[in-house]
C-alpha cells in the first residue's frame, strides 16, 4: 500500500476573544420558582374510566408543577392505577405504578416516560399516554390484583 503524499490537513482556527462572544442565557431551574395557584380538572374515559390532572402555575401563568393519574372505579371507590408527576423534583417526570389495592407501596420509574420538554409539553403527553394505553394499564392491574388474591 502506498501512502498518500498529500495528507489531508484540518484548519486550525484561532481561539477567539470570550469578550466577543454572546454571554449564555442563565436559565432558571424550575426548583427555584414558586407555585402561586393550582388547578384540577378531570377527562372521563367511560364510566368506570377517568384522567385526573393537576397542575401548578407561577404568578406568570407557566405550568411548574405536573400531576395526571388515571383512576379507575372499582366498587364504587375511585383507585389510582398509574400516577405521573415532577413534584418531587420539578426538574425531570416518573411515573408511580399501584401494585394493588390494599398495597401502600408502588413502582417508581422514569423508563419510558418523557425527559425533555416543558411541563407544559410533560402535561399533554401524560395525557395522551393514559388515553392512548388506559385498557393496557387497566387489564393489567386488574390481572395483578387476581393473581395477589385482593
Amino acid at each position: 500500500m502506498k501512502s498518500s503524499k498529500f495528507k489531508r490537513q484540518r484548519k486550525r482556527s484561532k481561539p477567539t476573544d470570550p469578550n466577543l462572544l454572546p454571554k449564555p442565557k442563565k436559565s432558571k431551574k424550575l426548583s427555584t420558582l414558586k407555585v402561586t395557584e393550582r388547578k384540577t380538572q378531570f377527562i372521563q374515559l367511560s364510566e368506570t374510566d377517568r384522567v385526573t390532572y393537576m397542575y401548578g402555575i407561577d404568578s406568570r401563568g407557566n405550568i411548574l408543577e405536573v400531576t395526571v393519574s388515571y383512576d379507575i372505579r372499582v366498587k364504587n371507590n375511585w383507585e389510582t392505577v398509574k400516577l405521573y408527576d415532577n413534584t418531587h423534583d420539578l426538574n425531570y417526570l416518573h411515573r408511580h405504578t399501584k401494585i394493588a389495592p390494599g398495597i401502600e407501596e408502588d413502582i417508581i420509574s422514569t423508563v419510558g416516560v418523557r425527559k425533555k420538554g416543558s411541563p407544559h409539553n410533560w402535561l399533554t403527553w401524560c395525557i395522551d399516554d393514559i388515553k392512548a394505553r388506559y385498557r393496557l394499564y387497566k387489564s393489567s392491574y386488574l390481572r395483578r390484583t387476581k393473581r395477589l388474591g385482593r
